[in-house]
């Protein structure tokens, strides 16, 4: 997506992640009010935009997928060019999802309307700067020029100017990002006040994720979020390199959440292993 995103001329182009399209769409249908609101978004999309292209198609709410088999519809008779990225085939997305029938209209119209290509790559570069660096470093003092470099290898030296990223309309300081790719530290994700929203957006719109710092955590306030944020990193399948001042086991040191922190350790743990690291993201 990035060299194809790249050779693509024109300036009227956006590229998205699929899961924050959907939010901008629902956001969008409260704007339009009457008959066939759909219609009308397309139209106003075909008039910003000649090329649409979508990071990490991929679909598990029932919600989005009862909108996307008239929106896809509705794209498809429009002047839009579309491409788009997937982990899964389209015959497969939202499989053994509720009321799956509903969503039928938008594979059909992606099959019959789209040019599929099955890119069978066996090389994942992200996987192979993993195996070759590893993913959790310890003590952090020593190890945040690996760290560094690990973010510039996994990105290609590529990283946006902003040092913030907009989650649920609040702003998050960050230490950088790229596309897909977000480097943050402790106290940026876990020492300020966090919802497990929060997370969940983090993991769905980042494939990995560089955190930094990772102290001693004497607070069961920041224990409990940072088990949350392993929790979501863990079941989107997000890859994950950690620099900590300890080893998983040590960095909780109170005895308040020791029970929930043994599911912590266990996955931190797996969240290293070649078996985890080689898994698709789960946008």
């Amino acid at each position: 997506m990035d060299m194809l995103f790249e050779e693509i001329n024109h300036e009227k182009k956006i590229r998205l992640h699929f899961h924050r399209f959907m939010q901008n769409l629902h956001e969008s249908l409260k704007q339009h009010e009457g008959t066939d609101p759909l219609k009308k978004i397309v139209k106003d999309l075909s008039k910003k935009y000649e090329c649409l292209c979508f990071d990490e198609f991929y679909v598990e709410d029932i919600a989005d997928a009862m909108l996307l088999g008239k929106f896809m519809t509705e794209l498809f008779e429009s002047d839009l060019s579309f491409f788009a990225t997937s982990n899964i085939a389209p015959i497969n997305l939202y499989e053994g999802g509720l009321q799956r029938k509903l969503f039928m209209p938008a594979i059909k119209a992606i099959e019959t309307a789209c040019e599929i290509y099955h890119l069978n790559s066996n090389i994942d570069f992200r996987l192979r700067a993993l195996e070759k660096s590893g993913s959790y470093f310890y003590p952090s003092d020593k190890n945040s020029e690996i760290i560094e470099k690990i973010f510039n290898e996994i990105t290609q030296n590529k990283k946006n100017k902003e040092s913030f990223i907009t989650i649920n309309n609040r702003k998050i300081d960050i230490l950088a990002f790229s596309k897909g790719v977000l480097w943050v530290n402790f106290l940026q994700i876990c020492s300020s006040p966090r919802s497990a929203a929060d997370y969940i957006e983090i993991s769905r719109e980042f494939h990995t994720v560089v955190l930094s710092d990772v102290p001693i955590i004497n607070s069961d306030d920041e224990a409990r979020r940072f088990i949350s944020f392993i929790d979501e990193c863990y079941d989107r399948r997000v890859k994950l390199i950690i620099s900590a001042a300890e080893l998983p086991e040590k960095i909780y040191v109170k005895s308040r959440l020791e029970e929930k922190f043994k599911r912590t350790i266990s996955r931190l743990t797996e969240m290293q292993s070649k078996d985890y690291l080689s898994q698709a993201h789960l946008a």
